[in-house]
């Protein structure tokens, strides 16, 4: 019997976290139900040759594209070749990467918008993106934020918890947190900040601490903080991310501290205000304030219960179901 395949164009390895989430932890669970994954990173040199290739002698059910978008005519040549084709873009790569010039801003646009027409689902993690590309209406696309990573067998240890404030994220978005972490530790010197995804190592700077990201460093990180910051630059790319980090704060029974957007309302819907403490105002003091409300906060009974049925509602599972089959989506929870 012949093993069905599915061909998948990814972004980058397993270290970079949306390929994690969005591509390689999904295509494990379809890998596990009996399909055969070829799995082909853009950052190799000969992706184009391997795709072709892979595509045109394994004739797969399924192509799947993370966050990278091939020419037009390789996707026409591939709807005569494979079943079905899924498109997954989490970030506005259509606006150009951050530092763009215009020319690659437009370049970016033109193959995404041209690209959209061949595939038979588009995933994407929030509203605006959709919107952006014009699929509002398109019963192609999907919102679906995260997916959430897999829960702990065993809940966090809370006694190791200490009054230590975490920011996640990597050298590309560090901006974000540099902007008004200082000014906010000076309005909290007892406690420590602790930076994972700097560029450089830097010793403790008065009460932060800047690491790069590893995941031994990520999981320490997580294991021992109990708030977690996700703060964004007012910026078109921003408005449109994805909000992962929030996932990974919860995972391991810490408090997120993020300002309201629908960036949040989409992955926590009616349970944000429960678990989360919201930011009111943008201010280095309405930062410090709602640092400090978050520390008064514990995951009890109802904060973990509500935490699963989010992580139930964008499971990684039902995201590879997704990329598998279209009617999967019916069973999604709102």
């Amino acid at each position: 019997m012949k093993i069905k395949t599915v061909v998948a164009l990814v972004l980058g390895t397993r270290d970079v976290a949306s390929s994690r989430i969005r591509a390689h932890i999904p295509l494990d669970h379809i890998e596990h139900s009996g399909y055969r994954v070829i799995r082909i990173i853009s950052s190799s040199r000969f992706w184009p040759i391997y795709l072709f290739i892979s595509t045109l002698i394994r004739r797969p059910e399924v192509l799947f594209f993370q966050k990278v978008m091939p020419p037009p005519w390789f996707l026409q040549i591939s709807r005569s070749l494979c079943a079905r084709m899924v498109f997954d873009l989490d970030d506005a790569i259509y606006l150009g990467y951050p530092g763009s010039s215009s020319r690659q801003v437009t370049k970016a646009s033109s193959r995404v918008r041209r690209g959209l027409r061949y595939f038979d689902l588009v995933l994407t993690s929030n509203a605006m993106i959709r919107n952006d590309l014009g699929l509002s209406s398109d019963s192609r696309c999907v919102i679906f934020p995260g997916p959430s990573p897999l829960l702990p067998e065993t809940e966090e240890d809370l006694a190791s918890k200490e009054r230590a404030v975490l920011w996640l994220g990597s050298p590309s978005t560090i901006s974000n947190v540099e902007s008004i972490l200082p000014a906010v530790a000076a309005l909290l010197p007892d406690l420590e900040f602790l930076i994972v995804g700097s560029p450089i190592d830097v010793d403790l700077t008065g009460s932060i601490r800047r690491q790069q990201w590893t995941a031994s460093v990520e999981e320490h990180a997580l294991r021992r903080c109990w708030s977690g910051l996700m703060p964004l630059e007012a910026t078109v790319w921003n408005k449109r991310k994805a909000g992962y980090k929030v996932l990974e704060y919860l995972r391991h029974g810490v408090i997120p501290v993020v300002e309201d957007s629908q960036i949040i309302r989409t992955l926590l819907g009616e349970r944000t205000e429960q678990l989360c403490e919201l930011v009111r105002g943008g201010s280095a003091s309405a930062w410090a304030e709602a640092i400090e409300r978050s520390l008064t906060r514990s995951p009890d009974g109802a904060w973990l219960e509500a935490r699963e049925k989010v992580f139930a509602n964008w499971d990684s599972g039902t995201f590879a179901r997704l990329i598998l089959d279209k009617n999967c989506r019916e069973g999604l929870r709102e």
